[in-house]
């Protein structure tokens, strides 16, 4: 939360209040299991994933509106700079 509100120069309203029904109780990520088995490592912190959601976000305030559309089972190419594989 203060990751975004860093990277979006705004204020994240919040309220800390009791878990409801069906929350969970705790949640954490080990990315040990990903190196040890994949070899992948993040290579960005918390606070440059933030500027880049909020950059996307900023860049597209309807989401996924208004861009193209793929029809089912049709293979979008990849980014440029990235590889399909």
């Amino acid at each position: 939360m203060h990751a975004f509100e860093r990277a979006s120069g705004r204020r994240v309203p919040y309220v800390v209040a009791p878990r409801r029904a069906g929350d969970v109780a705790s949640c954490w990520a080990d990315p040990s299991r990903a190196a040890r088995e994949l070899g992948w490592r993040a290579q960005r912190t918390i606070d440059q994933m933030c500027e880049d959601a909020w950059r996307w976000q900023s860049a597209n305030p309807d989401g996924y509106e208004g861009l193209p559309s793929v029809e089912p089972g049709a293979v979008r190419s990849p980014a440029p700079g990235l590889s399909a594989a």
